[in-house]
C-alpha cells in the first residue's frame, strides 16, 4: 500500500482556516506521507512561514510538495487547476498571483461596502479578512460573516444577495484554462485538473476537455475527492457516497485512458475536513 497522500488543502493564506505549522502537525498526527498546500491563486504558505517549510515537513515525516490552485476559465465556466512541483519564486507566476491577489482585495473592499450599507450597519469587518497572513481574499469571507450574523442559510443565497444588492465594477481575472496549463508549466510544475466530478456535474463533457487540454501539457486528474457531503447544503450534486464511488471510478478511468496522473485531495479548508477525508478515502 503506498503512502497516505493529501495533495488538496487550503490554508489561511487563502480561504482556510489554519497555518501552515498547524496544517503540517495535523497532517503528522494523521500519518500522512506527502501533502500539499493549495491555496487559490497564492504560495504564501511556503514563503510566509518561518523557517524552511519543506524541512519541516521532512522532520514530521512526510513530503511536502509546493503546489497552488489556480481560477481559470474554460468555455465560460470557472475551472479550478491544481499546480504542483512549482518553483514558488518563478517571476512570471507571481506576477500573475500579484496581478489577481490586487483585484481580489479591490472587489472583496468595495463588497464589504456595499454590504454594509445595505444592512445599515457593520456586518463585515474588513480588519478581520485583510489580516497580513493571507494573501487572497475571497468571497467565502464575506459569506461567513453574514452566516454568523443570522442573515443568510446558504452559498447559493449569499450568492445571490451579492448580485442583487452589492454589486461592483471590478473584474477578477481568470486566464483561459489553456493559458493557466502553460503558466503552471512555465513554473516547472505539473498542471492537475481539480474536482473534474463537478465539472460533469455542471454539465461540461469532461472526456471532450481532458483531450483538448492534454494537448496543451495537462498532466494529471484529481482522481479521489470528497464528492459526497452529507454534512453541506450546498453540495447536494453527490446525494450519496455510491453517487461519489461512481465519479471516482469515472474519473480514474478517464485518467487511465488519456494515460494520466491521478492524485487524492480532500479540499480541506480546516483540520476536521483533513482528518475527515484521511479516515475514508483510498491512499495513493
Amino acid at each position: 500500500m503506498e503512502p497516505l497522500t493529501d495533495l488538496h488543502i487550503h490554508s489561511l493564506v487563502s480561504d482556510g482556516k489554519n497555518t501552515t505549522s498547524e496544517i503540517l502537525e495535523a497532517a503528522a498526527r494523521l500519518q500522512l506521507k506527502r501533502i500539499s498546500i493549495t491555496d487559490h491563486d497564492a504560495v504564501g504558505a511556503y514563503r510566509n512561514f518561518e523557517g524552511d517549510p519543506f524541512d519541516a515537513a521532512r522532520l514530521q515525516g512526510m513530503e511536502l510538495v509546493p503546489g497552488i490552485e489556480l481560477d481559470t476559465n474554460y468555455q465560460g465556466r470557472e475551472v479550478h487547476l491544481l499546480g504542483y512541483g512549482i518553483d514558488i519564486d518563478h517571476p512570471e507566476l507571481n506576477r500573475h498571483l500579484d496581478r489577481i491577489q490586487e483585484q481580489r482585495r479591490q472587489r472583496i473592499q468595495l463588497q464589504a461596502q456595499a454590504l454594509n450599507t445595505h444592512f445599515r450597519k457593520q456586518v463585515v469587518d474588513l480588519d478581520a479578512i485583510f489580516l497580513s497572513e493571507r494573501d487572497t481574499v475571497m468571497k467565502p469571507h464575506l459569506f461567513h460573516f453574514l452566516v454568523k450574523a443570522g442573515l443568510v442559510e446558504n452559498y447559493k443565497t449569499f450568492k445571490d444577495l451579492l448580485e442583487q444588492s452589492a454589486p461592483v465594477d471590478v473584474r477578477v481575472e481568470r486566464p483561459d484554462l489553456p493559458e493557466a496549463i502553460g503558466l503552471i508549466l512555465r513554473a516547472g510544475g505539473s498542471p492537475v485538473l481539480a474536482h473534474p466530478g463537478y465539472l460533469c456535474k455542471d454539465g461540461l463533457e469532461l472526456e471532450s476537455l481532458v483531450e483538448k487540454m492534454v494537448k496543451d501539457g495537462l498532466k494529471g486528474l484529481e482522481t479521489d475527492y470528497p464528492y459526497w457531503q452529507p454534512h453541506n447544503p450546498d453540495c447536494s450534486r453527490f446525494p450519496d457516497q455510491e453517487s461519489e464511488q461512481d465519479m471516482v471510478q469515472y474519473v480514474r478511468a478517464l485518467a487511465n485512458r488519456f494515460n494520466l496522473t491521478t492524485t487524492s485531495g480532500s479540499d480541506a479548508h480546516n483540520l476536521d475536513a483533513l482528518k475527515s477525508f484521511s479516515r475514508r478515502c483510498c491512499p495513493h
